[in-house]
């Protein structure tokens, strides 16, 4: 009996499997592609994202471009599907249209975290947020501390880590303000008790 090579079910072969995985597949391909199209990364990030695939993975995509491996290579089959993606740059510009803020900080920090292993230097978490149209902000420091230890998990979310910048944020803010107290109203507490020192002994 038939096995798919895609999700390793029988009765059927990948060219007719309908496995609800394959609609995530193509939707984190096409993301690959469309921030590397708004990035200009000249399909490095692409290549990047491809070589992450396995090739039943790479397949479906290529099924997805009505593209068959056959007997190419996996470099070739990979630079296929590349081109074969370069055809359609509005639904990429759509897709990053489409994201809020959160995913694009997201992506953002992804694509900085990995750069080192598919471009010849490492973006910067600012470097990528200039390339997709992000706004700096006073946080950004804060950010590319956190993109320090790139290899390694965290159970912090990002919109947890966007909470914690902020709370920091306001805390330098009340600091700030303990500073104004410590540094006024002291003195100004001091001559007061000294005022009524000498009143209270005449």
């Amino acid at each position: 009996m038939k096995t798919c090579s895609f999700c390793q079910e029988l009765g059927h072969t990948i060219v007719n499997c309908a496995d609800p995985a394959i609609d995530l597949l193509i939707q984190e391909f096409n993301e690959y592609v469309a921030f590397d199209f708004k990035c200009k990364f000249k399909s490095r990030y692409i290549q990047y994202g491809c070589s992450l695939f396995s090739l039943p993975e790479l397949r479906m995509i290529g099924y997805y471009y009505n593209m068959n491996m056959n007997k190419l290579t996996r470099d070739d089959f990979t630079s296929e599907i590349i081109n074969a993606s370069s055809q359609a740059t509005t639904m990429y510009d759509e897709i990053i249209s489409k994201m809020n803020m959160s995913e694009l900080v997201y992506f953002s920090k992804k694509i900085a975290n990995s750069s080192n292993k598919w471009n010849s230097r490492k973006y910067s978490f600012v470097d990528i947020k200039k390339r997709l149209g992000i706004h700096s902000n006073v946080n950004d420091s804060l950010t590319n501390d956190n993109l320090k230890n790139t290899d390694e998990e965290t159970d912090i979310s990002d919109d947890e880590t966007y909470a914690m910048s902020l709370l920091c944020s306001n805390t330098i803010e009340m600091d700030e303000v303990d500073n104004v107290i410590e540094n006024v109203f002291t003195p100004l507490l001091y001559i007061f008790i000294f005022g009524i020192t000498v009143y209270m002994s005449q």
